[in-house]
């Protein structure tokens, strides 16, 4: 820096000889302020005495130069210079061009240089004023090109005298007279005696360039003129002092913002734009600086360290524009930082060929295609200096800091800006973030080149690469980004991800969220905005969902509108792979990356492209209230049925995928993260947990680590399933097949895909496979599933099954039911009144019947009561029969009274249709078929509907009849039956319906029910019909029937078999069980001499006989065998008449056997004591 310095003071110096040989005629002297010694000047500064006095004080070093540029700054500043001085001035300024000699010393300390740029040798042979305006200028454009020494530091000396007058710099006065006349931006006077003030055309530089660069759409400035323009423009960047308007606007805001800032190489012009927008920055300073950001935006050379630091960037990669068109001029920086981002995030592309069309609407096009291609692969590794990495930041950050940097966004958003952002747009640091916000709000009224131009700013500005060129967005966020998000966050591109996890944060401020949402509303409707998820799915966006190959092609969108990408359709395609249940194939980086985003964007449907579009009216007229996290999306899913079909259709595809990532759900996932932590964390590690967690979190609702928010979700959850089968992953996943081809596709309603309807078609079909062991078979994983959802649905704390409350509301109230917590609760309490209820909701408790006795596992009241007992008494049995199993444990010690008591209650159930006992309705089918064939007519009339053992009664009055035509299996089941209702009578619903009124006059006292229920009920009943006190003639035939039933089998008569169970294995041992064998054993052993029965077994006998003696009289087929004749009158009435004839027959046949072989076994007398 020393040396630098040094370097200074000797071309000051050389110059200083230069002036001494310009003007010899010069005559006094001016004494230097203070008490230094007066230094010899080659000037008269005489004019200029109390000027020096006033404002020169704190020079150090007087000389011409020193005091020329101290009076020179003093004027410009405050204009307050005498009129002496300001002559004197001007004198100076302009002999210093003017002078013949000029050109001479030029040549000297630039003649190396003269050679290297021959273009700025002399133009004109006659005019030597052209020569030296010509040379001047050319020189100093080509000053970055030379290499330090004696010319560049001339120039430099020269610059900083030139640039305080815009005349003195030549092509420019010829370029831009006419403009400058035609815009009222000062007058230009060619002759070379003009004096006048030396401000009065200091701002028509910037009055040409303001023109420029506020009317970007209309040809007020010519081409030639814009060229002069920058190019002064570009010259003027190196050095602030070169730059006399905005050096004096700025010079106080210099030393505010940035007194450590060395001058030169634009160090300064970019500290100031830096800070343009602080509180403390002056308006005028601010004001100067837009406009020099304007003119920046237009053309990048004219930002210095841009074009210092990235210019060997910029030839390697031809990032320069072919041509000076005046489009590409709009354009230019834009294009150029897209080019370097090119570099870095997809290496090397030959991007010359796109700047080659001068047709704006085509440039662009083509512009909005290398738009694309700078925010992607920076994992190539293309060298780009760091360097100039950093001016790229920092200039991405300058065009996102006011609209009016963008000329797009000024020709095309005027009228949005008028409407939506006027009191912004006077400010225009916040209007571009209140255009991304009307474009949420009012998306169809916004003019949509302005939401273009608006993609392309996000575009230049990378923002998801780096959220700090958001100055908006970080002053807005500030406290989140210092402290929740300091220590999250490992680079800037993970920010905004960390400000969306935090987006329900107490601690986030309205406007943050305000700004995040804007920023990720375009973000979401542009793949290539998001630079991580680019990065990662460039590949598969261009495999699978048919995005450019090359960001140089075109597509045109739906509505015919040119742009790089077809809207969010690439990222609705990469969001349906990234869950396709079929054929997901993304790679794992972009399925990583997919979900990231999609979790994200989850809190708001405006960052849903593909639900806020289709759902646009929806929102408007179902859910204009609903504005918090995750409400409007519920809000839908509530409104499902009322949706518009695009609507519905968008809806039920993200619910599906949803379904199956319950960290789509941002609302749930983070009001019940405590719950998960502690009873799911098993799923939580699961990259998608398939459902799983919503399971958990059902299986969990009732744990006190449930606070109200996450309860309600889950809820909320629950309740949409319900509108759609398909809003349940593994229902979904296990049951499509059998869905489509055995429910859906024979039914046009407009509810067949709702989970109450899904669930009663496959129910159907599973019992009619169970039962008849006909019609389709439900695969493996379905029927596992259907139960899955049927106990969902019986567990749900509150009724979400619609169907359930259409049918059943009013018997719910009737009967008190709506005090129960969950649907199973309120089905069981709708059981207990069954013969009560309206037909629609006996109906549907009659469906729920039928499937839950075909498959005891759909019976989740069953499964939880009598676990234990399931476990160990019919750990052998299959759960879908386990209740067949418990009911012959019914008086184990093991079972409990809960236990024992529900299955008595299901027992009661059974009773009232055989479709309700699987295993006897299974055995007996054929016989259903065949003799009971009005009550089988019935059961097809009535599929939903209980006939109250119509088929049942049917079969047991054949069993008695004539059971020949019976199976053997069907005679096993149905003795099975009888016996129940002999150990329960109140399961014989014929019996118990006919004797009701008579068990409660002759029944009610006295007599105990005994262990399993009301055995003694049937005992009672019978000694009051042996006595003659029944009554009723209905109940006597039906006591007769059951005697009859009794008598078929002595197994029957639960009473009377326990009474001689102990006779029977002694006497009968070798009888077989049936047809009466076993009761007539014990008939004749009772009246033999040889035999001896119990008490018990004799006393029950006795009983009987007494009942048979009255029933004989009712009916003599229910009489039993006492005489040889009663016992022939018996058999010809039994209902085993004819295995009793045959087996006498066969008694007979072999008796008389016997007697032929054996002859006869008395002894033989003689015939005379015959004849006595």
């Amino acid at each position: 820096m020393a040396t630098n310095y040094c370097c200074i003071i000797s071309w000051a110096f050389l110059f200083c000889v230069l002036i001494c040989e310009a003007f010899e005629d010069a005559q006094s002297h001016v004494k230097p302020p203070g008490m230094r010694p007066a230094p010899k000047l080659t000037y008269d500064f005489s004019a200029c005495s109390l000027d020096i006095s006033r404002h020169c004080v704190p020079v150090v070093q007087v000389t011409d130069l020193t005091l020329l540029q101290c009076l020179i700054d003093a004027g410009l500043q405050d204009n307050s210079l005498s009129p002496g001085c300001q002559q004197t001035l001007w004198n100076i300024k302009l002999n210093l061009t003017l002078d013949a000699q000029f050109l001479n010393i030029a040549a000297k300390y630039c003649q190396k240089e003269f050679n290297q740029f021959p273009e700025c040798r002399v133009v004109s042979p006659v005019d030597q004023q052209q020569n030296r305006a010509h040379m001047l200028s050319c020189m100093a454009e080509r000053k970055e090109n030379m290499s330090a020494g004696q010319c560049r530091d001339f120039l430099t000396q020269i610059e900083m005298f030139v640039f305080t007058d815009f005349r003195l710099i030549g092509r420019f006065v010829t370029a831009c007279k006419d403009d400058v006349v035609k815009l009222n931006c000062g007058q230009l006077v060619l002759s070379s005696d003009v004096r006048g003030e030396m401000h009065s055309q200091g701002a028509t530089l910037d009055c040409l360039m303001r023109k420029l660069v506020e009317h970007p759409d209309q040809e007020l400035i010519s081409r030639q003129c814009r060229h002069e323009i920058t190019r002064i423009a570009e010259l003027q960047s190196d050095d602030f002092h070169l730059d006399r308007t905005l050096f004096f606007a700025c010079r106080d805001d210099r030393e505010r913002f940035c007194r450590d800032v060395w001058s030169g190489d634009g160090r300064v012009l970019q500290c100031l734009i830096n800070h343009r927008t602080d509180r403390g920055m002056s308006s005028d300073c601010a004001s100067a600086l837009l406009l020099r950001e304007q003119m920046i935006a237009s053309d990048y050379h004219i930002s210095h360290p841009l074009v210092r630091a990235c210019q060997k960037e910029v030839e390697k990669y031809k990032c320069a524009p072919q041509d000076q068109s005046s489009d590409s001029m709009y354009y230019l920086l834009s294009y150029v930082l897209l080019c370097l981002e090119n570099v870095l995030h997809l290496g090397m592309l030959t991007t010359s060929t796109v700047i080659t069309n001068n047709n704006s609407s085509v440039y662009f096009i083509l512009l909005m295609l290398l738009i694309v291609t700078s925010i992607v692969l920076f994992s190539l590794g293309i060298a780009v200096d760091r360097d100039c990495q950093a001016q790229i930041v920092e200039h991405r950050r300058m065009l996102m800091s006011d609209y009016r940097l963008a000329p797009e966004l000024i020709i095309t958003c005027a009228r949005d800006l008028e409407t939506y952002c006027k009191k912004e747009a006077a400010d225009g640091s916040k209007a571009l973030h209140c255009l991304m916000k009307a474009s949420q709000m009012h998306p169809t009224e916004m003019n949509p080149s302005c939401i273009q131009a608006i993609v392309g700013v996000l575009k230049v500005a990378d923002v998801s690469t780096n959220y700090k060129v958001d100055e908006v967005l970080y002053n807005d966020c500030k406290s989140i980004i210092e402290n929740e998000c300091q220590s999250d966050v490992s680079n800037e591109a993970d920010m905004l991800s960390c400000l969306m996890n935090h987006l329900d944060s107490p601690d986030l401020s309205e406007e943050c969220e305000n700004r995040i949402l804007e920023i990720q509303y375009f973000l979401s409707r542009d793949f290539t905005l998001d630079s991580q998820l680019y990065e990662a799915c460039r590949k598969d966006a261009v495999e699978k969902c048919h995005a450019q190959k090359n960001w140089h092609e075109t597509s045109v969108g739906s509505k015919g509108i040119m742009g790089p990408e077809p809207g969010y359709l690439v990222l609705t395609c990469l969001y349906r792979h990234a869950y396709d249940e079929v054929d997901a194939k993304l790679s794992a980086s972009c399925l990583k990356e997919v979900r990231r985003v999609m979790r994200e964007r989850s809190v708001s449907v405006r960052l849903m492209p593909e639900i806020a579009d289709a759902c646009f009216n929806d929102l408007a007229e179902k859910c204009s209230r609903k504005t918090g996290v995750g409400e409007e999306l519920m809000c839908l899913q509530e409104m499902f049925q009322k949706l518009e079909p695009n609507c519905q259709d968008a809806v039920r595809k993200y619910t599906m995928m949803q379904s199956r990532d319950f960290r789509l759900n941002q609302a749930l996932s983070k009001a019940c993260r405590q719950v998960v932590k502690i009873y799911c964390l098993e799923f939580a590690h699961e990259e998608v947990d398939n459902g799983d967690i919503m399971d958990c979190l059902l299986e969990h609702k009732g744990v006190p680590e449930m606070n109200h928010k996450c309860r309600a979700y889950v809820s909320h959850t629950e309740l949409i399933s319900m509108k759609d089968y398909r809003f349940t992953f593994k229902f979904r996943q296990a049951c499509r097949s059998d869905v489509e081809q055995y429910c859906t596709s024979k039914t046009d309603n407009a509810d067949k895909y709702s989970r109450s309807n899904v669930v009663h078609c496959l129910s159907e079909i599973l019992i009619v496979r169970i039962m008849l062991g006909e019609g389709p078979e439900l695969k493996k994983e379905c029927r596992k599933q259907l139960r899955a959802e049927y106990l969902k649905l019986d567990n749900a704390e509150r009724i979400i099954d619609p169907e359930l409350m259409d049918v059943c509301e009013a018997d719910i109230s009737k009967n008190g039911c709506q005090l129960y917590e969950t649907t199973m609760l309120v089905t069981e309490c709708l059981k207990e009144h069954k013969l009560d209820l309206e037909p629609a909701c006996r109906k549907y408790i009659f469906r729920k019947e039928k499937l839950e006795f075909n498959d005891n596992t759909f019976d989740g009241m069953l499964q939880r009561v009598c676990s234990t007992e399931i476990r160990k008494l019919c750990s052998n049995v299959g759960h879908e029969n386990v209740l067949h199993c418990l009911e012959g444990h019914k008086d184990d010690l093991a079972m409990s009274d809960d236990c024992a008591e529900l299955v008595s209650k299901r027992q009661h159930e059974q009773a009232s249709d055989i479709r309700l006992m699987p295993v006897l309705y299974s055995s007996c089918s054929k016989e259903i078929r065949e003799l009971c064939k009005n009550e089988y007519a019935l059961l097809k009339s009535f599929p939903d509907e209980d006939i109250q053992g119509k088929v049942i009664g049917c079969l047991r009055q054949w069993l008695t009849e004539d059971n020949s035509k019976m199976s053997d299996k069907c005679r096993v089941e149905l003795k099975h039956v009888i016996y129940n209702t002999e150990l329960d009578p109140t399961l014989d619903i014929p019996f118990y319906s006919a004797c009701k009124s008579e068990l409660d006059r002759l029944c009610a006292d006295g007599y105990a029910t005994g262990i399993g229920g009301h055995r003694g009920i049937l005992e009672c009943i019978k000694a009051r019909y042996a006595e003659g006190t029944v009554k009723d003639e209905t109940c006597k035939q039906q006591i007769l029937r059951v005697m009859k039933e009794e008598l078929a089998d002595i197994h029957l008569d639960v009473n009377l078999y326990q009474a001689c169970a102990m006779d029977v294995r002694h006497y009968c041992d070798d009888v077989q069980s049936g047809d009466s064998k076993i009761l007539s054993c014990l008939l004749s052993a009772a009246q033999s001499s040889n035999a001896r029965l119990s008490d018990e077994c004799r006393s029950k006998l006795q009983d009987r006989q007494l009942i048979w003696a009255k029933a004989i009289k009712e009916r003599r087929d229910v009489r039993p065998p006492e005489t040889v004749v009663e016992f022939a009158h018996f058999v010809a009435g039994s209902p085993a008449r004819s295995s009793l004839l045959l087996a006498l027959m066969m008694s007979l046949l072999i008796f008389f056997a016997c007697g032929m072989v054996c002859g006869r076994i008395t002894r033989r007398i003689r015939r005379d004591l015959k004849n006595r």
